[in-house]
C-alpha cells in the first residue's frame, strides 16, 4: 500500500507542476501583452507628424505619451481607429468611421508646422435634399 500511495502523490504532484507551468506561462504572456499596449488612449491629436516620405508612402509620427517615434504605412490601422489611406507630398490621409458615418481626416505638415482638416458627409435636416453637407474643420498645432 506504501508503494500505491507514493505513485498517487506523484501522480498529483506532476498534475499540480503542470498547473503551476501553465499558469506561469499564462500569466507571462499576459504581462507582455500588457507591456506592449500603452496605458492610455491616444488619439489622432497626440500624433505629430515628424517626417513624411511620399516616395515609400511611408511617414515617422511621434505620440506625445510614446518615447519612441513609429513609421507608418498605408494600410494601417493606427489610433482611433483610423486608417491610413494615402501618404503624399506634405500630407497624411486617413479615414475613420464616427458616430455620423466616414470621417476623412488630412494632417499636412508644411515648413514644420502641422494642422489636421477633418471632412465628413452628413444629411441635411430636409427630408427632400439629396445634397449632403461636407463639414470641415481644421486645428492647427506647432
Amino acid at each position: 500500500m506504501n508503494e500505491n500511495s507514493d505513485m498517487n502523490f506523484l501522480k498529483v504532484m506532476e498534475k499540480m507542476n503542470n498547473r503551476k507551468q501553465l499558469y506561469v506561462m499564462t500569466s507571462f504572456i499576459i504581462i507582455i501583452l500588457c507591456l506592449h499596449q500603452p496605458l492610455w488612449a491616444e488619439t489622432l491629436d497626440d500624433m505629430k507628424v515628424i517626417k513624411i516620405s511620399p516616395k515609400d508612402g511611408k511617414a515617422v509620427v511621434k505620440f506625445i505619451h510614446q518615447k519612441e517615434l513609429e513609421i507608418i504605412k498605408v494600410g494601417d490601422i493606427i489610433t482611433d481607429g483610423a486608417r491610413i489611406i494615402e501618404i503624399a507630398k506634405g500630407r497624411v490621409v486617413m479615414e475613420k468611421t464616427n458616430d455620423l458615418g466616414m470621417e476623412l481626416i488630412v494632417i499636412r505638415l508644411e515648413n514644420g508646422k502641422q494642422w489636421t482638416e477633418r471632412i465628413s458627409k452628413t444629411a441635411t435636416d430636409k427630408p427632400a435634399d439629396n445634397i449632403k453637407n461636407i463639414t470641415t474643420s481644421t486645428s492647427t498645432s506647432d
